[in-house]
């Protein structure tokens, strides 16, 4: 990958990061992303997910993905008889818009806070093993 589009992809993960904390949602960019073995993800949110960040410009598939989801809160997108998917189909990817998946966030959160100091000592650790500081793990990348 080009050096400008590592710093394309950069801008859009912060932008994404930006939004969660906006919403109140913990998110942190995973520092030389998709480089290391044990995180492949773009970032990490709420101590428990890794998520993938995808920029383009001409997306045109999202334009037919949007126009389905429009009027619902979630669009589910099957494939059909895919060969070698085992059963015939894979798994359905569920897609939604940024403020039902805050909503669905913060119920999660609200449910789940116990055991967030231990995940926080967990991702200080991870830095620590990366020779990072957990203030640089969550700095912005130039």
């Amino acid at each position: 990958m080009g050096k400008s589009s590592k710093v394309k992809g950069a801008v859009y993960e912060r932008r994404i990061v930006a939004a969660h904390t906006s919403a109140g949602i913990l998110a942190r960019k995973i520092p030389l992303s998709g480089s290391m073995q044990f995180y492949k993800g773009d970032l990490k949110i709420a101590h428990t997910w890794q998520g993938e960040v995808k920029a383009r410009k001409d997306a045109n598939g999202f334009k037919v993905a949007r126009d389905w989801l429009e009027g619902n809160d979630l669009l589910f997108l099957q494939e059909i008889g895919r060969p070698g998917a085992g059963n015939g189909s894979p798994e359905p990817f569920v897609m939604m818009t940024f403020e039902v998946y805050v909503k669905l966030m913060k119920s999660w959160i609200t449910e789940h806070q116990n055991g967030e100091g231990l995940l926080d000592v967990l991702d200080d650790l991870t830095c620590v093993l990366e020779g990072l500081t957990p203030e640089t793990f969550e700095e912005e990348a130039p």
